[in-house]
């Protein structure tokens, strides 16, 4: 395969998208984002915006001179991802790599959340039939496990309320658990692209930390220099609050429910992806770091805010 140059990035507006067009911008590719006709979304310089009102013709037109396509999409957009990976195809597109981030296919998972998960499935299947009949396209997808800046700092996924030092610690706390921070993920995805051969149509698996939420607890109560307020909650009692939840139709909370069992019910073996000596972190340039290290950075530029 020819070297990948030009990359356009679909749904670099949402929390990965800074860091994978950091890491693309310095690995020197050209980057492009679709953006739609009224869009105010601002991109750094070396970024092109290309307006965009997301019909196929415009899809096309977008994706032609593009050797490879990244979506980064949310999960409300996943089945649109359908339409993305056919425009590629017609267009010539070299490399698409879906929003796969997150979960391994690979690795057990609750069968309520695999359920919720089930438009992913589909959008993978499509992509795998599309790049086994093109005469251009291949695929690549990475799992990162969860996303430990935004579980952080965003949506408390690990049980931690950074701003207000509180933890909630799931059965024992002893779940062993695999995450991946946004900088590492950004990484990752450049380097998918510079070993394009090495990666292609290939599902890899990287992470930067593997911890306990007891051991991230450790950490964050050292970053901070405070003992924090810690609430301990069985996974049980969480199963069966979701129940009156999804009743009283509290879907998003409902969902996370779901996470947080996936991630930390004590014995399940669901909380990490990948060991990190059997990952793909060499190959895609991203370091296993210690837990108190990466706990205290991510304090520290939350804090500096």
């Amino acid at each position: 395969m020819s070297a990948i140059k030009k990359v356009v990035v679909v749904g670099a507006g949402g929390n990965l998208g800074p860091f994978i067009l950091s890491s693309l911008h310095s690995a020197n590719f050209t980057i492009s984002v679709l953006t739609r006709p009224d869009s105010n979304s601002t991109y750094p310089s070396y970024v092109t915006s290309v307006k965009t009102d997301y019909s196929h013709p415009s899809l096309l037109d977008a994706f032609r001179g593009q050797d490879a396509v990244i979506s980064t999409v949310g999960f409300t957009g996943t089945s649109f991802q359908i339409q993305l990976i056919d425009a590629a195809d017609q267009a010539g597109v070299k490399r698409f790599v879906p929003s796969e981030f997150g979960w391994a296919k690979d690795r057990p998972m609750l069968p309520e959340l695999a359920a919720r998960l089930e438009p992913k499935e589909k959008v993978f299947e499509h992509l795998l039939e599309k790049c086994r009949t093109s005469e251009t396209m291949s695929w690549s997808a990475v799992a990162t496990g969860p996303f430990l800046d935004w579980c952080l700092n965003i949506v408390p996924t690990l049980g931690f309320v950074v701003p207000k030092r509180t933890a909630r610690i799931y059965d024992s706390g002893e779940e062993p658990l695999t995450c991946t921070t946004g900088a590492a993920i950004g990484t990752a995805v450049a380097n998918i692209l510079l070993n394009a051969d090495k990666t292609a149509n290939r599902y890899l698996k990287v992470c930067s930390v593997k911890a306990t939420q007891n051991q991230f607890l450790e950490a964050l109560e050292e970053a901070t220099d405070t003992k924090w307020n810690v609430t301990r909650v069985s996974t049980k009692d969480i199963m069966q609050g979701r129940t009156k939840k999804l009743q009283e139709k509290k879907f998003q909370e409902a969902f996370l429910d779901l996470l947080t069992v996936q991630l930390f019910e004590d014995g399940a073996g669901r909380g990490s992806i990948v060991e990190p000596e059997k990952s793909d972190n060499e190959l895609l340039g991203v370091k296993v770091e210690d837990v108190k290290h990466v706990i205290n950075m991510l304090v520290s530029a939350t804090e500096a805010v």
